[in-house]
């Protein structure tokens, strides 16, 4: 039997920012005139950009195959966050310039075959697993009422529910990607000695 209970919403995540500091909840986004709303959603769009700034288990594909256009380019999507040769391409030095990619080796933006590289994207607010959306509302929570009230007695407490959900998404990365690092996989290596935030 269904509880009710879903993942958070980018919505109840911004009324959790918005109730960290006792201002009244709002029942849309799009609401331009609710000035502390549009303050506090433009926080945690910054926040979870910068959380997606690395690689976790849930916005990084492994060993994706970049096909070439007609004019031999590699266009790279307009959310990824950074981008490696990996697999049998490893090697290779290629890196992202722009929307392309590029072959610092041969100077070119243009490939002879396509290239496996290992992806880091940014999701949607809506599409993070819950510990990721807990962690980015709670981090963007206590900014806010840092740069709002600057309470330290607030401050304090939001800091510990901030170190606990970042505890919890730990906790969920090296469970996904610590069986993924049995396996040889070297981004999930990169990613387990990377993780800081």
């Amino acid at each position: 039997m269904s509880t009710g209970i879903t993942p958070t919403t980018e919505l109840e995540a911004v009324n959790t920012i918005l109730a960290n500091i006792g201002e009244t909840e709002t029942n849309s986004l799009e609401d331009e005139t609710f000035i502390d709303a549009l303050a506090a959603r433009k926080l945690l769009t910054s926040v979870t950009r910068e959380l997606q700034t690395r690689s976790w288990f849930w916005n990084t594909d492994v060993e994706r195959k970049m096909q070439r256009n007609l004019q031999g380019e590699i266009i790279v999507a307009a959310n990824t966050m950074s981008i490696q040769p990996a697999g049998v391409d490893r090697g290779l030095s290629i890196v992202q310039r722009g929307s392309r990619l590029y072959d610092r080796k041969n100077h070119t933006y243009n490939f002879d075959k396509d290239i496996t590289c290992t992806i880091t994207i940014a999701l949607p607010f809506d599409e993070m697993p819950e510990s990721a959306r807990r962690f980015a509302t709670l981090r963007a929570a206590r900014m806010f009422q840092e740069q709002t009230l600057s309470s330290e007695s607030l401050a304090q407490g939001d800091r510990i529910d901030e170190s606990l959900a970042y505890a919890a998404l730990m906790n969920d990365h090296v469970r996904v990607a610590g069986f993924s690092y049995l396996t040889g996989s070297p981004t999930s290596r990169d990613v387990m000695m990377r993780r800081r935030v």
